[in-house]
């Protein structure tokens, strides 16, 4: 009964372990600190964004598939309508440490919307490794598969490909 006094529901209880779940979600991302090497920095969150995920198999997929009445829709939001893709507090901040990141590393000025848009493909990229990984399908391929991805997402928003290389061995070193 101290459960229900406190938090109401089942539900309740696990949009507050999700909640947390993204706290310290955005803390590991947060953790490579900023360096010379924006690039490099996109890479380490990427790294640790997949680090995170495979070490806490579970919260991980309790935070980004729990569907509940109770948590649902006041928790998610559509991204390039609200710029977010999710309206609780850590799951916001944690998505904004990529965006910020998405911003400094992209050698174009870029608007919103295209930030917006960016951010979007490196969370849905890194979201498809992570469960591509915890769910066992890049066995033994998650290293030189993230590689190609996190080098072909720097293209994509404009830096040479050479550039990218060296600036994810940077983030390889600097996580390891």
């Amino acid at each position: 009964m101290a459960v229900y006094s406190h938090f109401g529901s089942i539900a309740a209880v696990a949009g507050e372990v999700c909640e947390r779940g993204f706290t310290e979600f955005d803390a590991l991302l947060r953790s490579g600190g900023p360096s010379d090497d924006p690039v490099s920095d996109l890479f380490c969150q990427g790294l640790l964004y997949l680090r995170f995920a495979v070490e806490n198999p579970h919260l991980y997929t309790l935070m980004f598939q729990y569907t509940s009445p109770d948590w649902t829709p006041s928790r998610r939001s559509p991204l390039m309508s609200s710029g977010r893709p999710t309206d609780s507090p850590a799951g916001r901040a944690a998505f904004e440490s990529v965006l910020h990141a998405v911003r400094a590393s992209s050698p174009r000025d870029t608007d919103e919307l295209a930030a917006l848009t960016h951010a979007g493909v490196v969370w849905s990229t890194v979201h498809g490794l992570a469960m591509l990984s915890i769910t066992g399908h890049l066995a033994g391929a998650r290293d030189q598969v993230s590689r190609q991805a996190f080098i072909t997402l720097a293209i994509g928003i404009g830096t040479p490909q050479d550039t990218a290389e060296r600036s994810f061995d940077a983030a390889i070193a600097r996580i390891s």
